[in-house]
């Protein structure tokens, strides 16, 4: 179950960057929901965020993945979820 529970997040963390700043709240909400009910069973790709925080600003977009990254490790922090490479 905890495999299953961190591969839907991280699946959707990936997922939640977009443009329109509606749907990307909506978005890290849906997270951030996921997260604080799943904290015990799930761990973050540390990988994954070190790449979206390393996106460059100059690609279309990546400055979104780096605000998800931001997002997601404040999230992370809050609710004690680990970031772990895999």
């Amino acid at each position: 179950m905890k495999e299953l529970c961190s591969k839907v997040i991280n699946k959707l963390i990936k997922m939640s960057a977009d443009k329109s700043k509606l749907i990307f709240n909506i978005n890290i909400e849906i997270v951030a929901t996921l997260l604080h009910n799943w904290r015990h069973l799930v761990t973050i790709d540390k990988v994954m965020i070190v790449k979206m925080l390393g996106t460059p600003e100059t690609i279309e977009g990546g400055h979104i993945w780096k605000m998800t990254a931001i997002q997601i490790i404040a999230l992370a922090c809050s609710f004690n979820v680990p970031v772990l490479t895999a």
